[in-house]
This record gives structure tokens, sequence and C-alpha cells, in this order.
């Protein structure tokens, strides 16, 4: 017998594997149809998330829009820059004008320094830019100012609307960001706490 002769056990087994085929691109379909269908779930529950974020944060939004709606243009000028800064040292020397002692230079120089309006809140509104639904201005202290820890608690009190110290926010704050706040600490009249503060505030009112 020739060695090319196809013998029975090598017919069965082409006989099988035609037999097999179609099984196996049957089971090749319905596996890559099953990957496609995984991975459209996949991107449908990715989908899904991303519509309640977006709805989540479309919410917060118009929660901050409703919140902020009547605000008042001009909170800063009004609250802000009118606080009186070290009241209580300006008190303190105040007191040492009644002392028959004459004042020394330094101490006079300081009373003027705070009360001559060189410590005084100043902020300058950078330029406005404007959006679809709201408007941004950078607000920046025009110089650097001497405070205390009770005139901090009240100026954060005003921009962040949160309860640090103890005089009501006022009504009419628009929604302030601060962008750049920088505390140096130093010492002040007769050693009191004293700091520095180097401060710029994002001004967001809605349109």
């Amino acid at each position: 017998m020739s060695s090319d002769s196809l013998t029975p056990a090598r017919l069965l087994l082409y006989v099988s594997i035609a037999l097999l085929l179609p099984f196996f691109f049957v089971f090749q379909h319905f596996k890559s149809e099953g990957d496609q269908l995984e991975q459209l779930e996949q991107t449908l529950t990715l989908l899904e998330g991303d519509i309640l974020l977006k709805e989540k944060k479309q919410a917060q939004n118009k929660a901050v829009r409703a919140h902020f709606k009547d605000s008042d243009h001009f909170f800063i000028d009004k609250y802000l820059e009118p606080i009186s800064l070290l009241e209580r040292e300006s008190q303190s020397i105040v007191a040492l004008f009644e002392q028959p002692i004459p004042l020394s230079e330094p101490v006079k120089k300081r009373y003027e320094f705070l009360t001559s309006g060189q410590n005084g809140i100043s902020f300058v509104e950078g330029q406005v830019k404007s959006y679809p639904s709201f408007q941004e201005t950078l607000e920046t202290l025009s110089h650097p100012i001497e405070l205390d820890l009770d005139d901090l608690k009240k100026l954060l009190t005003l921009i962040e609307g949160t309860n640090l110290s103890n005089e009501p926010t006022p009504p009419g704050r628009p929604h302030l960001l601060i962008t750049e706040f920088k505390l140096d600490k130093k010492e002040g009249f007769k050693g009191r706490e004293h700091f520095l503060l180097h401060l710029k505030i994002l001004k967001r009112e809605y349109l």
C-alpha cells in the first residue's frame, strides 16, 4: 500500500475536523458578538455615569446661581474695604496720649500709620471676563495689610460667608473665591501677634 493512500483512521480524522469546523466558526462568531456586547455594556455604563455626573454638576450649578442671584455688585466696596483694622492697637495708643509722658516718635508714626488710611483695605479691580452665564473679576489688594486675628476672622467671614466671627454676613454677598492668600506672621505693638496679608479674590457674578 502506498504511503499516500487514505487510511480509514485518517479519513475519520478529516471527517471529524470537517464536521467540527462549522461549530468552531459559530463559536468564534458568538464569542466575538459576546465581546462586542460586553464592550457595549461597559460603554453604556460609562455614559450613564457621565450623564449622572453631568446632571449632578448642573444641579449644583443651578443651586449656586440661585444662591447668588441677588448679589450686590458693590459688596466689596460696602463691606470689605470699610473694615477698620487693628482697632485694639489704636485704642492702646490713644490711651497713651492721656499719660503725662510724651510719646516716642516710633509710637507717633505707628499711630499715624493706623489712622491715616495707609493700612486701609483697598482692592484693585482687574479686567472683567464674560462667559455665557456669568462674569468674573479679579480683585487684588492694592497693598499688603496688617491685621490681627479678629480682623482676619471678620474678613474671611465676609468673603466666604462662614461663621468665624460674631458679626453676621450682610445680604447680597457675591460668589467670592480666594485665588491667592499669603499670610506672614509679624510682631505688632507691645508684642501683640499681627499678620501681613496678601490677598486676591475672584468675584463671580451670575447673569
